[in-house]
């Protein structure tokens, strides 16, 4: 992936903002990095990992959204257990998912 994102990053000198999913976030930050365009380039990130703290730290990544996939692959589970197990319906019909937002400023812990 870093160097596709090198590639990519070469070819089109005038982008000032990428989107990157969780496999790709640290890779481009590299590409990033190397290339001298921390500060110059907004790179938000979905997914925050062992990999993507770094890069929010040093300034290659400026944001991740925390979606908590822990949690959504637990709570429909739950939800399906419940009602095949006991036909219980959830309380609400929507479930609401929280999401975070790392920024360099909070994300240290």
């Amino acid at each position: 992936m870093y160097r596709q994102a090198n590639a990519w990053l070469e070819k089109h000198p005038d982008v000032d903002a990428i989107f990157t999913v969780p496999d790709s976030a640290a890779a481009v930050s590299q590409a990033i990095r190397e290339r001298g365009l921390i500060g110059k380039i907004i790179h938000i990130g979905y997914g925050m990992t062992d990999s993507t703290r770094p890069c929010i730290l040093e300034g290659s990544l400026s944001a991740a959204i925390g979606h908590r996939a822990e949690h959504q692959g637990y709570m429909p589970f739950s939800i399906l257990l419940d009602y095949f197990a006991t036909g219980k319906l959830p309380d609400f019909r929507r479930v609401l998912m929280l999401n975070d937002i790392f920024i360099k400023q909070n994300s240290v812990f």
